[in-house]
């Protein structure tokens, strides 16, 4: 009898260690399960402004957490990150398996989320030209797994890069004229900067890529070179600007009017001495970037714009 009691005893035990195995992994008495997101920085496009401290940055982010019915779970914001490249962050969450993320990173701020992932958002930023880091959007899931929940995201570069070369046409050249002396950029930037966009959870990166400012849009001056990049305008070599995205359903034209109101351009502006057959003076010239039918920067992506000076204008090409 007492040989029988024993193994009733054993069998409950096993029984009951089952039991506990068969449970949520990691999860406590509230309900909530350790999470761990996986994150990498996209290589393209590097973007390499003059304003940029570090383009592979995560400083600050943004997690929301949508069930799978749309509704918005839960958000979670850190601050005081130091990854670069790629790294792991870690939190605590109750809104189980097959959830969808959006991640923002570096916009400096705690974003409030739409309720549901079919909603839309504007997010405020601090701005190119001021800001020092590269905001970063993502989508992703969450899955359960023996450790917890887990997922792997990969976060791409939502601002536009503008590369910029300048040159003396043959006319210039021909008058004896050098850039950087008897021709001099003194400044350049970006102007009509978008300082808020629209964000969708369902569509984070495309929402933020194929942005158009509008009305309730605020827009700012950007990235502007410094006197080190001047000088390399002024040696043959390109520099760089970004901004965040812009697009416009505006035909693109050589000399745009004032129908270009909410688009991004680069205004520069060029001294030059008076020669033979040549007016000197200042002129204040204005790019628009596009894609040879319409004006507008998409993010994520990389521009070139080589200007030629002339004594009758201004030529530039976009690619």
């Amino acid at each position: 009898m007492n040989e029988m009691k024993n193994r009733m005893i054993i069998i409950l035990a096993a029984a009951a260690a089952l039991a506990a195995c068969s449970g949520n992994a990691g999860m406590d008495a509230s309900g909530s399960m350790a999470a761990r997101i996986s994150l990498t920085v996209d290589n393209a496009p590097a973007l390499k402004s003059s304003s940029v401290s570090d383009e592979d940055a995560i400083c600050d982010l943004n997690i929301w957490v949508y069930a799978s019915s749309g509704e918005l779970k839960e958000t979670h914001y850190m601050d005081g990150l130091s990854i670069r490249s790629a790294g792991d962050v870690d939190f605590d969450t109750s809104a189980g398996g097959h959830s969808s993320l959006v991640l923002i990173a570096n916009a400096g701020r705690e974003i409030d989320a739409p309720q549901t992932s079919s909603g839309s958002a504007f997010v405020a930023s601090d701005g190119p030209g001021r800001q020092k880091l590269v905001l970063l959007v993502g989508e992703g899931s969450l899955s359960l797994t023996a450790s917890g929940m887990r997922s792997s995201v990969v976060l791409r570069r939502a601002m536009s890069r503008i590369s910029l070369r300048v040159a003396l046409a043959d006319d210039l050249l021909s008058a004896g004229l050098t850039l950087g002396e008897d021709v001099r950029i003194t400044g350049v930037r970006l102007r009509n900067v978008p300082q808020n966009y629209c964000l969708q959870p369902l569509q984070a990166w495309n929402s933020v890529r194929n942005f158009k400012a509008g009305a309730g849009v605020s827009l700012s001056d950007g990235d502007a070179l410094s006197a080190a990049d001047l000088a390399t305008l002024h040696s043959g070599g390109a520099v760089y600007l970004y901004g965040l995205p812009n697009n416009t359903d505006i035909a693109y034209t050589d000399r745009p009017g004032s129908a270009t109101a909410f688009a991004t351009y680069i205004e520069m502006t060029v001294e030059s001495v008076e020669s033979a057959g040549v007016s000197g003076g200042t002129e204040i010239c204005r790019f628009y970037a596009n894609d040879g039918a319409r004006i507008g920067l998409q993010g994520g992506c990389s521009y070139a714009c080589d200007v030629s000076l002339s004594n009758s204008g201004t030529e530039h090409h976009w690619r």
